[in-house]
C-alpha cells in the first residue's frame, strides 16, 4: 500500500508505515456501503458522525442512501439522545448466526454476543415456513433430524 501511494504523493507527505496501516484500518471499518434504491452496492463512503453508531443484530436504527446523502432513522424507541443508545445492523440479518458472525469477526474484528446471536431457536425461525391450516398460528420449523 506505501509502494502504490508514493506514486501519488511524495514520501515526505507520508504518514509513517504504521500510521498508515491505523488510518487504512479506521477507514475499512467504518466505511459505509453505499446503495442504490434497490439496495444494490454502488461504492463506499467515510460518514464520520454515523461511524459513531454501534452494531446489533437487534438494531434500532437503520441507514439508507439517497444518492451519497446517507440517511439514519429510528426504527424503534430511543430513550435518550446519546449515540450509545442507537444501533445499525453491520451484517445481513437475514443471515444466519455463524454467517453474521463470521462476517463481522472477518471484516470489523469482534465478536457479537448479542441476544439474537444467543438466542438458538432464532436461525430455525428464520427458515421456517408458514402454516396452511387458516387456524394454525405456529410456524414450520424444518426438523435436521
Amino acid at each position: 500500500m506505501v509502494h502504490t501511494l508514493r506514486v501519488y504523493v511524495s514520501v515526505e507527505d507520508l504518514p509513517e508505515p504504521r500510521a498508515l496501516l491505523h488510518i487504512f484500518g479506521r477507514m475499512v471499518i467504518n466505511s459505509f456501503t453505499v446503495t442504490d434504491i434497490e439496495l444494490n452496492p454502488i461504492g463506499v463512503g467515510i460518514y464520520l458522525g454515523p461511524s459513531e453508531i454501534d452494531h446489533s443484530c437487534q438494531p434500532n436504527v437503520v441507514t439508507t442512501f439517497l444518492g451519497q446523502v446517507l440517511q439514519q432513522r429510528i426504527t424503534a424507541d430511543i430513550c435518550s439522545n446519546n449515540y450509545s443508545d442507537a444501533y445499525v445492523s453491520y451484517v445481513d440479518l437475514l443471515a444466519t448466526t455463524s454467517e453474521r458472525r463470521k462476517q463481522l469477526k472477518e471484516q470489523y474484528y469482534f465478536d457479537c454476543d448479542c441476544a439474537v446471536c444467543l438466542d438458538d431457536a432464532m436461525d430455525a425461525l428464520k427458515s421456517s415456513t408458514k402454516c396452511g391450516n387458516a387456524f394454525c398460528t405456529n410456524p414450520i420449523i424444518k426438523n435436521d433430524g
